[in-house]
C-alpha cells in the first residue's frame, strides 16, 4: 500500500470518527434537554397535586422495578434487531410518559406515568452508546474510550443544564397560569409539555441521521427477546466470573444507585424547605440544578488531565472522586442554609461527573462487542436494584427522620464502598504485572 492510500484512509477513518461524534453527541443533548426541561419541577408537581413524599420514593420505586425487569430482553433485543430500532421505541415511550404525567393528578396516573418512562429508559439504556462504541471501534480498535465518554458526558450535561434552566424559567413566566393542582396546564407542568415536543423532535432526528447495519435479525421479536433473557443473563454471569473487575464495578453500581435515588429525589423539597415560601421563585430550582450540570462539565472535563495525573488508573480515579462525593454528601446534610446547601451540593455533583466516565470505561473495557448492549443493560440493573432499595427504605427513612439523616446515611455508605475501587485498582495491576513478566519471559527465550 503506497504513502497517498495510507494517508487518504487515515483521513477517511478521522472523518468516520469525527461524523459518528457529532450524531452521537447531538442524539444525547437533544435527549437529555427534553429530560431536563421537566426535571427541577417533577416532584412539586406530584407533591403539589396531593401525593406525599413517601408516595413519590414508591413511584421511583416502580420505575426502578419496570427498568429492572426490562433492562436484559431489551438490551439483548438491541444487539439482535439493532440500537437504532430499539432508542425510537424507547423514545415513542418517554413521549407517552409526558402525556401521562401532564394528565395525572392522582397516584394511579402517576404510576402509569413513571412505568412508561421507565420502559422508554430500559430500552434506551445501553442501546445508542453501544452504536456509538461499536462505530467508533469498527474505525479504530484502540480508541481512547475514557476520552470520548467524557466528552459524551459534557453534552448530556449541557442538554441537561439548558433545559433545567429553560424548564424553571418557563416556569417562572408562566407562573400567571392556574396553581399547580388546579389544572392540566399549569407552571410546573408546563415543561412537561414542551419534554414531549422535543421528544418529537429526537424521533425524527434518530430516524434521519443514524445509519446502521444490523446483523442480527431484522424481524421485531419481542417475545423471542424475552425467551433469551436467561442465555443473556447466563452469558453476562459467566462473563462476569471470569472477570474479577465485573463483580466488584456491579458492586460499586448497587451502591451508587442507593445514593443517586435519594438525591436526585429528594434535592427539590430539600431546597424548597431552605427557601422562603413568600419569595420562592421557580427559576431558582432551575438555577440550582442547571449550576449543578454546569459545575458537572467541569467535573467531567476535569476527568481527563486527572486520568494522566494518576498515570492512567482508572481504579483510582474512581476512588478518589467518590470519596469526594460521599463525603460531600455528610457535609451537605448538615447545611441548613440556603448558598452554602448549593455549594456542596454542587461539588457534590462536580463529583458524580468526574467518576462517571473511568467508570463506564473500566466496564467498557471488560466487555466484548457481541455483548456490550446486554452487559450495559446488565450493569444499569445492578444500578436499579440499589435505586429500588434506596426509594423504598431510605424513602420511609427520610418521611419520618427527615431528608437530611437519609443524605448523612448515604456519604457514609458511599465513602465504605470506595474499597471496591481500591480492589478494582490492585486487580488491573497484578494483571499488568503478569503480562510484564510475560512478556521478559518470552523476550529471554
Amino acid at each position: 500500500m503506497s504513502y497517498d492510500d495510507i494517508m487518504t484512509r487515515e483521513n477517511e477513518m478521522k472523518d468516520t470518527i469525527k461524523h459518528t461524534k457529532r450524531v452521537y453527541y447531538t442524539l444525547l443533548f437533544i435527549f437529555w434537554f427534553a429530560t431536563g426541561l421537566p426535571a427541577a419541577l417533577t416532584v412539586l408537581l406530584m407533591l403539589a397535586r396531593g401525593l406525599t413524599l413517601y408516595q413519590v420514593s414508591i413511584l421511583m420505586a416502580i420505575y426502578s422495578v419496570t427498568i429492572v425487569l426490562l433492562e436484559v430482553p431489551t438490551g439483548g433485543l438491541a444487539d439482535a434487531i439493532g440500537r437504532k430500532k430499539v432508542a425510537l421505541f424507547a423514545y415513542g415511550f418517554m413521549l407517552l410518559s409526558s402525556i401521562a404525567m401532564l394528565l395525572a393528578f392522582s397516584f394511579p396516573v402517576f404510576m402509569l406515568g413513571w412505568v412508561l418512562y421507565g420502559i422508554g429508559r430500559a430500552l434506551a439504556s445501553g442501546a445508542m452508546e453501544a452504536w456509538f462504541i461499536d462505530q467508533l471501534q469498527a474505525s479504530q480498535a484502540d480508541i481512547d474510550l475514557q476520552s470520548v465518554i467524557a466528552q459524551g458526558n459534557t453534552f448530556i450535561l449541557l442538554g441537561l443544564g439548558l433545559g433545567l434552566f429553560a424548564g424553571s424559567g418557563m416556569s417562572q413566566a408562566l407562573k400567571n397560569l392556574p396553581p399547580d393542582g388546579t389544572a392540566i396546564l399549569t407552571p410546573y407542568s408546563i415543561p412537561i409539555a414542551m419534554a414531549a415536543v422535543v421528544m418529537m423532535v429526537l424521533l425524527g432526528v434518530t430516524l434521519s441521521l443514524v445509519k446502521e447495519k444490523i446483523s442480527g435479525s431484522q424481524a421485531f421479536s419481542p417475545r423471542q427477546a424475552l425467551k433469551d433473557t436467561k442465555t443473556i443473563l447466563k452469558t453476562g454471569f459467566d462473563l462476569s466470573r471470569k472477570s474479577r473487575v465485573i463483580p466488584l464495578l456491579m458492586g460499586a453500581s448497587f451502591m451508587l444507585g442507593i445514593a443517586m435515588t435519594n438525591l436526585e429525589t429528594f434535592w427539590q423539597p430539600h431546597f424548597s424547605g431552605l427557601m422562603d415560601e413568600h419569595n420562592r421563585n421557580n427559576l431558582m430550582f432551575g438555577v440550582i440544578e442547571g449550576g449543578s450540570f454546569a459545575i458537572g462539565i467541569l467535573g467531567n472535563q476535569f476527568s481527563i488531565p486527572l486520568k494522566r495525573w494518576l498515570g492512567g488508573r482508572l481504579g483510582w480515579m474512581c476512588a478518589l472522586m467518590q470519596l469526594l462525593w460521599g463525603s460531600g454528601m455528610v457535609i451537605l446534610a448538615s447545611q441548613s442554609v440556603l448558598l452554602p446547601g448549593i455549594a456542596f451540593y454542587w461539588i457534590v455533583r462536580f463529583a458524580i461527573s468526574a467518576h462517571d466516565s473511568p467508570h463506564m470505561a473500566l466496564l467498557n473495557n471488560e466487555i466484548p462487542s457481541e455483548q456490550r448492549s446486554a452487559m450495559l443493560s446488565i450493569s444499569s440493573m445492578v444500578a436499579y436494584l440499589g435505586v429500588i432499595l434506596g426509594s423504598l427504605l431510605m424513602g420511609l427513612l427520610a418521611e419520618i427522620y427527615g431528608i437530611t439523616t437519609v443524605w448523612a446515611i448515604d456519604g457514609i455508605l458511599l465513602v465504605g464502598a470506595v474499597l471496591f475501587y481500591g480492589r478494582i485498582e490492585k486487580v488491573l495491576q497484578q494483571g499488568q504485572d503478569q503480562i510484564q513478566v510475560t512478556r521478559e519471559e518470552e523476550a529471554y527465550v
